[in-house]
């Protein structure tokens, strides 16, 4: 309080007159007359920077200290009575202040406002209407507008309008800008009327020039708007059930995952898909009776590119791949006896086809021994060497033909690891022309049905009859990019409902710089167990499995009725799972798949139990739940056909940096169906009643986006 200037002793006596004495509390006598008054405050409250002429509030700030010297020459002195190093205790800031000038909350850049703001929805409108055309970069009008701000008592609003306008100028920055604000002060002769004049002055300066869209942009914020609602039902992001993995799967996944620090949703994903590559090939299971097949899984983890996918698979997959590598190494023996015995076969293959060749041209010499030859020739077809069988199970971008091919010639157990989804959604394998014969293969593969292919060229006619894995990461993009040229066939025909969905929240710019540990007991008991399982007499007769079938508990077999249940009364028109049914439909099979992984990875012998099955089912629940906040799509087809032309807007909206379109430009633009007027208009009205869109009165009407779909990334709400 700066008693010596002029009514400051009145104003303050008048402030206190009106409300409480103030309690004693530390106090400080300035060197140019004034006091200073601590007190114990709420570090999150914001306050006036005034509570009358000549009695400034300072809360987060700072003010000169005791011994400090002043201007005068006279130093800041603690006052006799209260000084606060001779027991003189800080007091609590009266309640009545904070009842009668607490703005709001505060964070750690400015206060958020929780009271009425002290600028009108008028003085906004101008003000932002003259900081169009004034400039930022000169430093005077910067000095001016930022003391006209201030000056209003607005110190919420007023800093963020100031620091928006500011950022226009090739010299802002965010220190300097925060800086400036609190140094000045509100009084000085700038006020808001200054800023306005400001305006009108630029304005009649550049009324030549204005564009008028740039106009209308930066006009944009003052449109209330209100937060978009969704289009689609917003389904909760829930933690990933690590109890409920064997704990042989989920200790190494919490080693991997401390170190690593990718979300661990990924992570347990990455370590069961190895889990189902080593044992796929061994077991299937019987859910009941007549109802049984593969214990393989199908993961999908969709996230951006930079977390870790390959890293993680490169810890868990270590087995397989050097179970590869040994099996390769142990095969180079025999394969050189494959080639010099092949080489040997062909070099009399060729002479017999030479002898029936010259047989043939001199057939006037004898039929029978022409005859002769035609049999040794097929004799010798029959005696052709076979190659030595090497197992290759890990793929990282093969086709889904080239896949299959694999599968029923070299190893009828695979396993497609891929970091890089967009080489399998986005690859020639998903091209229009062979798309839906793909997504066939890998439905039929996770079906474990033989396939048969047939071409013209013989050595391309063949069966499979093996089992698939399949573990891919893939970004929100690319997949929402394939739905679309799929044309929903991609759903349609199952294939995604065979996946078990991961979508969790990133970790980027959580993950702080850890040490590698210098041993990973859990990881390396994980990797024992793959290596165990893989070593053991494998079920394949001719490029064919055998696998041995697992089946469940009488008291299993009621925990996975009581599941499948549980998802099927969800499935009708009213149900939670209307939007996902294809998916839904395939989870209880996921959870007797998961359940056959979880028995055979622990070890159990025997039927699989009542626990292992409640686990199974937690695990699928989970990621039916991930099913819903991704592939989520509206129930009716306005509220579907609404989505559409929301997702087209938006996209288009960012492309162009528009701010505006008119009715005839979606007419005529638009995604397909609502080109006519009588279709158009509901499906506007839904997005207008959901806050999504405005459209102006008038010829031409004009469509205006809400700008918080604009800020946020590819749509899929």
């Amino acid at each position: 309080m700066d008693d010596y200037k002029e009514s400051g002793t009145d104003d303050f006596d008048a402030l206190i007159a009106e409300n409480s004495v103030l309690p004693e509390t530390a106090e400080v006598l300035t060197g140019g007359g004034g006091r200073h008054l601590y007190f114990w405050a709420d570090k999150k409250l914001a306050f006036a920077g005034k509570l009358g002429r000549n009695i400034e509030f300072k809360v987060n700030g700072y003010v000169v200290g005791p011994g400090s010297l002043h201007v005068s020459g006279k130093r800041y002195e603690w006052e006799a009575s209260s000084d606060l190093f001779d027991n003189q205790e800080i007091a609590d800031l009266p309640q009545w202040i904070v009842d009668k000038f607490a703005k709001g909350l505060r964070d750690d850049r400015f206060a958020v406002a929780v009271g009425t703001n002290t600028l009108s929805d008028k003085d906004l409108i101008e003000i932002r209407c003259a900081l169009v055309y004034i400039k930022a970069d000169d430093y005077y009008d910067w000095m001016r507008v930022l003391m006209a701000l201030k000056s209003t008592g607005d110190e919420v609003q007023g800093f963020a309008i100031a620091d928006q306008w500011s950022r226009r100028s090739p010299k802002y920055t965010v220190e300097g800008m925060r800086q400036k604000w609190q140094q000045i002060k509100p009084e000085g002769g700038i006020t808001l009327g200054t800023l306005i004049d400001m305006g009108r002055k630029a304005y009649a300066d550049e009324a030549k020039k204005v564009d008028l869209s740039f106009l209308l942009k930066s006009l944009d914020g003052v449109i209330a708007w209100l937060p978009p609602e969704p289009l689609t039902l917003e389904v909760e992001n829930i933690p990933y059930p690590i109890d409920a993995l064997p704990a042989i799967v989920a200790d190494a996944a919490i080693e991997v995952q401390q170190f690593v620090q990718a979300p661990m949703a990924m992570v347990a994903c990455s370590a069961m898909a190895s889990v189902s590559a080593a044992c796929q090939a061994r077991n299937d299971v019987e859910r009941a009776r007549g109802l049984d097949g593969p214990s393989s899984l199908y993961f999908l983890s969709v996230a951006d590119s930079g977390e870790r996918k390959s890293t993680l698979d490169g810890h868990f997959s270590k087995p397989i791949r050097d179970y590869e590598q040994r099996q390769a190494k142990e095969a180079e023996a025999n394969m050189k006896e494959y080639t010099a015995d092949l080489a040997h076969w062909t070099s009399v293959k060729k002479g017999l086809e030479q002898a029936a060749t010259k047989g043939a041209e001199h057939s006037d010499k004898g039929k029978s021994s022409e005859k002769d030859l035609r049999q040794r020739l097929r004799e010798h077809e029959q005696q052709k060497p076979a190659a030595p069988v090497i197992p290759r199970l890990i793929y990282r971008d093969a086709t889904p033909e080239a896949l299959l091919h694999c599968i029923a010639k070299e190893w009828p157990s695979a396993a497609l690891m891929s970091s890089e989804g967009g080489i399998v959604f986005g690859g020639h394998g998903m091209s229009k022309e062979s798309m839906m014969r793909n997504l066939a293969t890998i439905n039929e593969l996770w079906d474990g049905k033989t396939i048969r292919t047939d071409r013209r060229a013989a050595d391309s006619s063949y069966s499979a009859h093996g089992r698939l894995t399949v573990a891919i990461q893939v970004q929100h993009s690319v997949l929402n990019a394939f739905l679309d040229a799929s044309a929903q066939q991609a759903r349609g025909s199952g294939f995604l409902a065979r996946f078990l969905v991961a979508a969790p929240e990133s970790t980027q710019g959580k993950r702080m710089f850890t040490e590698a540990p210098e041993h990973w007991p859990m990881l390396e008991r994980y990797r024992a167990r793959i290596t165990e399982l893989l070593n053991l007499p494998q079920y394949i007769e001719d490029c064919r499995v055998n696998p041995a079938l697992l089946h469940l508990t009488q008291e299993a077999k009621r925990v996975w009725i009581t599941f499948h249940d549980e998802i099927e009364v969800q499935l009708d028109d009213d149900g939670e799972l209307r939007d996902v049914r294809d998916v839904a439909s395939k989870i209880a099979d996921n959870a007797a798949r998961l359940a056959a992984l979880f028995h055979v990875v622990a070890g159990a012998t025997g039927d699989i139990d009542d626990n292992t099955m409640r686990n199974a089912c937690r695990i699928a629940r989970w990621h039916l739940n991930e099913s819903r906040r991704l592939l989520n799509t509206p129930a009716t087809p306005a509220a579907s056909k609404a989505k559409r032309l929301n997702d087209w807007l938006v996209t288009k909206f960012k492309q162009q940096d528009i701010v505006k379109m008119s009715f005839t430009d979606i007419q005529h633009n638009g995604p397909a169906g609502m080109r006519k007027k009588e279709d158009l208009n509901p499906v506007l009205d839904i997005l207008v009643e959901l806050g999504r869109v405005k459209m102006t009165v008038g010829a031409p009407r004009m469509v205006h986006v809400n700008p918080a779909l604009l800020k946020e990334g590819p749509p899929n709400k």
